[in-house]
């Protein structure tokens, strides 16, 4: 039960308790028309009771109109719109930015990616060269070491060739000035009749170390 209706009520049970009392006390003095009486405070209290439901039915409606889904806030204003379509614009300069923003490091990246291409090529160029250089050093390493065996190669057949023209003995005293393997070299293309008729003019642990190789070589 709500406040109102519980005011309604006592003021309808102070009229009744008034009005018994009233009643009561006009009837043993007998001085008023109690039917009279009892009309008026019967009016009044209609009166009352209508002015109180007045009020109630107002204070409805007042509740109603506040309750209500639409009111003056809800109407769409022209500024309202504005500020809608002020957003809307801001949105779309910021994505604009954004794009342009994007672009221009698409535009970095795409440089960059030159760039990086670029110094991948020009490295490769420089690997080229220095592979290019190394097979000419090896090359030329090559043929250094291939002229210097050869030159070797015709040094030692030259003193094989004066070797063997000298007397034994004679050809032995240089021999044991060599080393060992400038000896082996010079023995290895020798025939084995000469390189006997020198060994037997060789100090005899020299000779027999220089026959244990040559035989270590002839075996291998």
């Amino acid at each position: 039960m709500s406040l109102k209706k519980s005011s309604i009520l006592k003021i309808l049970l102070i009229g009744v308790l008034s009005t018994k009392i009233i009643i009561a006390i006009l009837y043993l003095t007998g001085d008023v028309n109690v039917f009279g009486f009892l009309m008026n405070d019967a009016v009044a209290v209609a009166e009352e009771i209508t002015t109180e439901n007045t009020n109630k039915k107002q204070g409805e409606e007042g509740e109603q109109i506040k309750e209500a889904p639409f009111d003056e806030q809800d109407i769409v204003t022209p500024e309202d719109l504005q500020r809608v379509i002020n957003r809307i614009e801001d949105e779309k300069r910021r994505l604009k930015k954004e794009e342009a923003e994007l672009a221009k490091e698409r535009e970095q990246l795409e440089m960059l990616k030159k760039e990086i291409s670029k110094q991948i090529d020009e490295l490769a160029s420089i690997q080229i060269g220095i592979d290019e250089g190394l097979k000419t050093k090896a090359l030329q390493a090559t043929e250094a070491e291939r002229l210097r065996r050869e030159t070797e190669e015709a040094k030692i057949k030259h003193l094989v060739k004066v070797y063997t023209s000298m007397k034994p003995k004679t050809a032995a005293e240089l021999i044991d000035k060599l080393d060992m393997d400038v000896i082996l070299k010079l023995f290895v293309r020798m025939k084995g009749e000469e390189i006997g008729a020198i060994l037997s003019y060789v100090e005899r642990n020299k000779a027999a170390n220089i026959s244990e190789e040559l035989a270590r070589i002839n075996g291998k």
